[in-house]
């Protein structure tokens, strides 16, 4: 109970505190956008294995390229004692007696000399060709595949020529080695299985 002629307690007065002035970034009070969460990605699938018959047929054009490099290296190395063997052998069957020496004989036998190496020179470097095509092929591309069966052709038309016609042994048969070989190849890479191969990577 307060009397009027008492006197009132006065109340304390305290320095007002001083504080510096903060500078605020409008970014501090900006809303925030509700964070996205998105699902994780899958992962990569891995690629698909070659199939058999893709390793079967770039391997089989390799290796026809190959041996009809050999067939052309031994026709360009035996073309001479073939054409001496075979002009002589017709005109032995004509009657004739003429060594194979003789000035008569030598135009004849260049020139199935130089018919026989022109003929290896070609099987050589188509073969090569065949060979480097094939390697291009392994990843089943669908634009190498079909330039292999294009060469494929040119190599078999080669190879018809000299098997048709008068070659050493030898050369012959790795001539028909390669002729076999290379419509294996062709078969193999145009085979479903490759298809379906190079059409899943194709979508990668």
């Amino acid at each position: 109970m307060t009397y009027p002629d008492q006197p009132r307690h006065a109340q304390p007065q305290y320095p007002a505190q001083q504080y510096p002035p903060q500078q605020y970034s409008p970014q501090q009070y900006s809303p925030q956008p509700h964070q996205q969460f998105a699902p994780p990605s899958p992962a990569p699938l891995a690629p698909p294995a070659p199939p058999p018959t893709l390793l079967l047929g770039w391997g089989l054009g390799l290796l026809a390229g190959v041996s009809g490099i050999a067939g052309g290296a031994l026709l360009i190395s035996g073309a001479r004692t073939t054409a001496v063997e075979t002009t002589t052998g017709i005109e032995a069957g004509l009657g004739g007696t003429l060594p194979a020496t003789s000035q008569l004989l030598r135009p004849l036998i260049d020139d199935a000399t130089h018919t026989l190496q022109v003929r290896g020179v070609i099987g050589i470097v188509v073969s090569v060709l065949v060979a480097l095509v094939a390697l291009t092929a392994r990843h089943g591309a669908r634009g190498a595949r079909i330039g292999f069966a294009v060469t494929a052709l040119v190599l078999l038309g080669a190879e018809a020529i000299v098997l048709r016609d008068v070659a050493p042994g030898s050369a012959k048969v790795l001539d028909a080695a390669a002729v076999l070989l290379v419509l294996v190849a062709v078969v193999a890479l145009f085979l479903p299985p490759t298809t379906r191969y190079a059409a899943a990577r194709r979508t990668r």
